[in-house]
C-alpha cells in the first residue's frame, strides 16, 4: 500500500516546480530571463538553441555557452545548462543541455539537437529534437511496484526566424510537436503530456544601442501570455535589461566584448521569491 505522506512529497515537489514555470520550460539563457523570455525573436547562436532552431546560425565561427541559476532559496534545488552552436557548410548546427534537479528527490534533464538553414539573406528555418529525462528517485525508499523511477520521451520544434530590415526581425516557433506522455507510475490512466506550444515574437532595434522585444506564447491555442523585454547597450560592452512575464518582473545585465560575454539576471515569483541567474558565452 503506497505511504501517502510518500505520495504528498511526491506531488508537492512537482507542484512546487510547476509553479515556479521551471518543469521542462526551465529557462536556460540569462539574457532571456533578463528579457522577460521575450527572446525567440531576439537569440543568436548558442543563446538561441533553447529557444528558436533557426536563431541558431552565427556570425563567429563557434559559440558556447553555459548557466547556472541560483533557485528561491531552495536547499537542493538547482539549474544549470550548457550549449554549443556553429556553422557548417550544410547550414548551422546546435546543441543543448539543461538539467533541473531537487537533490534526491526529482530531476529533469533536456537534450537538443538543432540545424537552421538560411532560405534567402533575410529568412531562416530550423527544426531540432528534444530529449526529456524525468527522475524521481525520493521515492524509490517506499517500494512501490507500480513506481518507476525514471521515464523518457522524445518530441520535436520547429522555427523561423525573418529579418524583415535591420530594425526589425520576426520569428515563429512550434515546440514539442508530437506531445509525448511521461510517466512514473505504471498503474495512472495517464501521464503529464509534455504540452504543444507556439510563439510568436518581434524584435524592434529603433537605435544600434536599443532593442524592444515582445513573444506572444500559446498552448494548443486556448490560452496565451504576453512577454516583454528591453534591452540598452552602452560603448557596445555594457548591456541593460528589464523584461515582464506573467505578471512578473526581470532585470539583468551584461558585459561583452567580441569574444565573450557574461550576464547576471534576477527574476521575481510572487510566491517562490527571488532567482538569480548566471552565464558566460565564449565566441571563436
Amino acid at each position: 500500500m503506497r505511504t501517502l505522506w510518500a505520495k504528498i512529497v511526491v506531488i508537492m515537489c512537482a507542484g512546487i516546480l510547476w509553479a515556479a514555470g521551471i518543469d521542462i520550460y526551465t529557462t536556460p539563457g540569462t539574457r532571456a530571463v533578463s528579457l522577460g523570455e521575450a527572446f525567440s525573436a531576439v537569440g543568436s547562436g548558442a543563446e538561441a538553441v533553447f529557444f528558436n532552431p533557426a536563431g541558431i546560425h552565427t556570425e563567429k565561427k563557434f559559440e558556447l555557452a553555459a548557466n547556472y541559476s541560483l533557485m528561491y532559496s531552495v536547499e537542493g534545488l538547482s539549474s544549470y545548462s550548457a550549449a554549443v552552436a556553429f556553422n557548417t557548410f550544410l547550414g548551422a548546427m546546435g546543441f543543448g543541455w539543461n538539467r533541473l534537479a531537487l537533490s534526491e528527490i526529482y530531476s529533469e534533464n533536456l537534450i537538443v539537437w538543432r540545424s537552421a538553414t538560411k532560405v534567402n539573406p533575410n529568412l531562416y528555418l530550423g527544426a531540432g529534437i528534444k530529449f526529456f529525462v524525468v527522475s524521481a528517485p525520493g521515492y524509490e525508499q517506499y517500494g512501490d511496484t507500480a513506481f518507476s523511477p525514471h521515464d523518457a520521451a522524445l518530441t520535436g520544434d520547429i522555427g523561423l526566424l525573418w529579418k524583415i530590415s535591420p530594425k526589425l526581425t520576426l520569428s515563429s516557433v512550434g515546440e514539442n510537436l508530437i506531445e509525448p506522455e511521461i510517466s512514473l507510475f505504471s498503474d495512472s490512466y495517464e501521464g503529464d503530456y509534455i504540452a504543444r506550444r507556439f510563439t510568436f515574437g518581434a524584435a524592434w532595434s529603433p537605435q544600434k544601442f536599443l532593442t524592444f522585444s515582445a513573444d506572444v506564447r500559446t498552448h494548443r491555442f486556448s490560452d496565451f501570455d504576453i512577454n516583454f523585454g528591453t534591452e540598452v547597450r552602452f560603448f557596445n560592452a555594457i548591456a541593460l535589461r528589464s523584461g515582464f512575464s506573467d505578471g512578473r518582473l526581470s532585470m539583468g545585465a551584461g558585459i561583452f566584448s567580441q569574444k565573450w560575454a557574461f550576464d547576471l539576471g534576477f527574476y521575481s515569483h510572487r510566491t517562490l521569491g527571488n532567482r538569480y541567474q548566471f552565464s558566460l558565452k565564449l565566441m571563436f
